[in-house]
């Protein structure tokens, strides 16, 4: 597929590190021609203005400070298990919402589309163990938290967000002016 703009920058919290990571290996493993490049908030933050213009296309990673407007004016192009990928134009944003999995029957839901990523690809997030615990506790009220955590869960969905965006969006935004 032919991509007019191929230089993307991706800005994201440290916290939310795993995204990128995620996004950065399917880039490269798939040989297509994208100059891929990450900043941090708090650079992007301090360079407002001055960064975004050397980029073809900038994708957040979940509530970036300054960015408030991509999400309210782009389309929503995904919306399932808390994950949300919404773009138009040259800016996009891949967000989460772990409480859209607080309930065993939403999480299992995600866990069966989650279990379709390849092994070496979420083998931290959802070990034998994790799967175990999980059933174990599916009864618990509360159980994503207690057993898994908010973070865990975020990532999570971070993991199958990148993965989404790259198979079914990420060459459709990359043609976008």
């Amino acid at each position: 597929m032919n991509i007019k703009n191929n230089k993307l920058l991706i800005v994201y919290k440290e916290r939310d590190a795993i995204a990128v990571d995620m996004l950065r290996k399917l880039v490269e493993n798939s040989g297509l021609d994208i100059q891929f490049m990450t900043q941090l908030e708090k650079v992007w933050i301090d360079n407002i203005g001055h960064n975004g213009l050397l980029y073809d296309h900038v994708l957040f990673i979940n509530n970036i400070k300054g960015t408030k407007g991509v999400g309210t004016i782009a389309t929503t192009r995904f919306k399932e298990s808390g994950i949300c990928i919404k773009y138009d134009g040259t800016r996009g944003v891949i967000s989460t919402d772990s409480s859209a999995l607080s309930d065993a029957r939403n999480y299992y839901k995600f866990l069966n589309e989650f279990v379709v990523l390849k092994e070496s690809d979420n083998e931290k997030l959802l070990s034998g163990e994790t799967l175990n615990r999980t059933k174990r506790n599916a009864s618990h009220k509360y159980f994503s938290k207690v057993v898994l955590g908010k973070t865990k869960i975020r990532n999570q969905q971070l993991v199958y967000g990148a993965k989404v965006f790259f198979d079914n969006y990420l060459m459709d935004f990359l043609k976008e002016n």
